[in-house]
């Protein structure tokens, strides 16, 4: 999946590491630096949507939350874990995953 969709643009690449996992797992990075977006599992239906809004995010080409929010997430102090569990059936996971994903990638 991760090599077709780098196939859909030379600033996509992907990277395997010699790291051994019971199940699979992917990071994001962006001019050779961890974006703090990690995947856990094969992303499908809102979850792919997220991969896919992940990648456009990097370039500033996906959806952005507003000035305003973002003046918000700049002023949170300390080191910040964010976990994200999604449910299929949640309608409104991608957009929770968006707003953590750019608080991750702001940190």
């Amino acid at each position: 999946m991760l090599e077709s969709i780098a196939a859909t643009s030379e600033k996509i690449s992907v990277e395997n590491s010699d790291e051994v996992s019971d199940y699979p797992r992917f990071a994001l990075k962006k001019d050779g630096e961890f974006t703090g977006v990690f995947f856990t599992g094969i992303p499908g239906s809102h979850e792919f949507t997220s991969l896919v809004l992940a990648i456009l995010n990097d370039y500033s080409k996906g959806k952005l939350p507003d000035a305003d929010t973002q003046k918000c997430i700049s002023r949170l102090k300390g080191p910040i874990r964010l976990r994200t569990f999604v449910s299929l059936s949640c309608e409104n996971c991608p957009d929770v995953i968006q707003a953590l994903n750019a608080i991750a990638k702001s940190k």
